[in-house]
């Protein structure tokens, strides 16, 4: 016999579920992010970005630079960058640093 373990799959695509299947012999547990909903209001998104805790803000510290490099994780995570990138490039462009300044880096890890 074989325990099974529904993992959940393809965030940006749709709901699907990869079933993993261990031996019975192994100790098998499933820990979910606990208080983790998800975050689907842009105005949520702006005012935690223009308002960071204990730091000073993007706008703030963009100010005055020539450049910035936005690093964003890849597809096989759950977020939703683009959302997130273009509240940060509108805080990056209204410091003063033009889209031809930003580089874009797909943090790929070792994935595809």
């Amino acid at each position: 016999m074989v325990q099974s373990v529904m993992i959940p799959w393809s965030a940006w695509y749709g709901k699907e579920e990869y079933v993993l299947e261990f031996p019975d012999t192994w100790s098998i547990q499933l820990f979910c992010m606990r208080d983790a909903e998800e975050i689907t209001s842009l105005e949520i998104l702006e005012t935690a970005i223009k308002n960071p805790i204990g730091a000073p803000s993007l706008q703030e510290i963009a100010r005055g630079k020539k450049n910035a490099v936005i690093v964003v994780e890849d597809i096989s995570r759950p977020t939703r960058a683009e959302p997130i990138c273009e509240i940060v490039l509108k805080e990056l462009n209204e410091a003063g640093i033009s889209n031809e300044n930003i580089t874009l880096i797909a943090a790929l890890g070792a994935h595809q």
